[in-house]
């Protein structure tokens, strides 16, 4: 609906259908969902370009798509009909299938404001955690960029704006 559309772009959190291809090994043949989704669980709280986030949960049903799927938007409709199953190329051991999933992932923008709690402070970079579990360095050249210096005294970053205003950061 409209209303999680519009939460979504003020949002760093999104719900996403994730769609890749994996190849396994035989011995997965028993449940091949279950080890797709375990194969996704190894990427959680890491940052993943393709998925274009950092994935935080993921739902229980792992579909595997047909084999001749493209990741069209009939096949995310569920109006492709086609064989449900893996591919072997070649002669490798290898079977290779396409899947889709719903995941929870923190991807923020550009621009958007984010809050967080610095854990670390040095003259060469600031640690801060967002929402309690996300980790994130600013350095240096970023943050004299931005109009800061750190005051070897004080042993903490000071914007020189605010010696002179008191501008809001």
């Amino acid at each position: 609906p409209s209303t999680t559309a519009s939460k979504s772009k003020k949002s760093p959190y999104q719900i996403k259908t994730i769609q890749g291809s994996v190849a396994l090994l035989p011995s997965s043949l028993l449940d091949v969902p279950k080890c797709i989704q375990s194969l996704l669980h190894s990427l959680l709280l890491m940052y993943d370009a393709k998925m274009g986030g950092v994935l935080l949960s993921l739902e229980d049903n792992v579909k595997v798509l047909p084999i001749d799927n493209k990741f069209s938007s009939s096949a995310a409709g569920g109006s492709s009909v086609g064989l449900i199953g893996g591919r072997i190329v070649d002669d490798l051991p290898y079977i290779h299938y396409h899947f889709q999933a719903k995941g929870l992932l923190f991807c923020p923008k550009i621009g958007m404001k984010l809050k967080g709690q610095v854990v670390e402070c040095t003259s060469t970079y600031i640690t801060l955690t967002t929402h309690h579990i996300l980790s994130t360095k600013i350095w240096t050249e970023k943050l004299h960029e931005q109009g800061f210096f750190y005051n070897e005294m004080s042993m903490e970053w000071t914007r020189e704006r605010e010696t002179t205003s008191n501008s809001i950061i």
